[in-house]
């Protein structure tokens, strides 16, 4: 995976918010959360001209319609290539991703932590199965 998305933080928390409402948006109901609508307007269009965000239709705003927008990339795959360039970045040799897998079951209940292994023992198998 490569960087795909390098996005602002005012971005991404944009996008966060279109994908906790789970409907398109409109801009003042992105501003409606506390933030300055010229300063969502801007990152809107910005975001809109980069294809991380798409009119999903139009509502009415008041007394007039406005579009509505809902983000153009899927939060599953945003999420994991952060988690992959983020994890490239860590420069201690120490921090693997088999250490990150232990620190994250020791923090699960046991069935949790079963459910993940049997996960975990399922990847391990099909990457041995490739290589041969």
């Amino acid at each position: 995976m490569g960087r795909k998305y390098q996005l602002s933080a005012y971005e991404t928390k944009l996008l966060y918010i279109l994908w906790k409402a789970g409907r398109p948006l409109l801009v003042s109901e992105i501003a409606d959360r506390g933030l300055n609508i010229s300063t969502v307007r801007a990152a809107i269009r910005s975001m809109y001209e980069k294809n991380l965000l798409e009119v999903a239709g139009r509502a009415k705003s008041g007394t007039v319609f406005g579009r509505c927008y809902q983000p153009a990339i899927n939060l599953r795959e945003y999420e994991m290539d952060k988690m992959v360039n983020d994890f490239k970045d860590i420069l201690s040799p120490e921090i693997t991703v088999s250490t990150l897998a232990k620190a994250y079951l020791e923090g699960l209940d046991e069935g949790s932590r079963q459910e993940e292994l049997e996960k975990l023992q399922q990847i391990i198998d099909e990457n041995k199965k490739r290589k041969n």
